[in-house]
Order: structure tokens, then C-alpha cells, then sequence
């Protein structure tokens, strides 16, 4: 299966400062910093998403939100674009 290439509502739910868990596949592996915004688990492995989901302790981050600003609002993101843009051009 073709993975996601960027993980849109993973951003959406940092800037809404809440943790995210995924499987490390596509866009989440670039966006998910294990066990500081989130957590990665194995596709189709269920007991291992309930087992975080019922482990509250587990969720406890701080600053989701700011650091997810800090890499993902309009500004950064044009900003790392721009660099990549005159890297290639040099």
C-alpha cells in the first residue's frame, strides 16, 4: 500500500496539542518524534494501540503545540522551501 506522504491531520492534532500515534510508514515518520509528540505502533497490531490508548501516564507531553508551530505554519514551511530551493539552484 502507497503511504501517505505527508501527514496533514497528525499536524492538525499537535496544533491542537494533543499526541499522536501512527504507524511508521509515510509523512509520520518526519513528523512523529517517539515518545515526545507521540508514539509509532505496528500496522494492524490493535492490542498494541489499546495498550497506549488505555495508558493515559503515557500522553503526558508538553508544548505539542509550540513546537509543532515552529515547524508547520505557513511561514516555516515556505521558509524551508526557500532553502531547499536555493541549495538546488547553487
Amino acid at each position: 500500500k502507497k503511504p501517505e506522504s505527508f501527514g496533514l491531520t497528525l499536524i492538525e492534532s499537535l496544533f491542537m496539542n494533543t499526541p499522536v500515534i501512527s504507524t511508521k510508514h509515510g509523512g509520520p515518520i518526519d513528523i512523529i518524534l517517539e515518545n515526545k509528540n507521540g508514539y509509532f505502533i505496528e500496522p494492524n497490531n490493535a492490542s498494541q494501540l489499546a495498550s497506549l490508548i488505555s495508558n493515559p501516564n503515557k500522553f503526558a507531553f508538553n508544548d505539542l503545540r509550540k513546537n509543532a508551530i515552529s515547524k508547520y505554519t505557513s511561514l516555516e514551511m515556505f521558509k524551508n522551501y526557500q532553502d531547499i530551493y536555493l541549495e538546488t539552484k547553487n
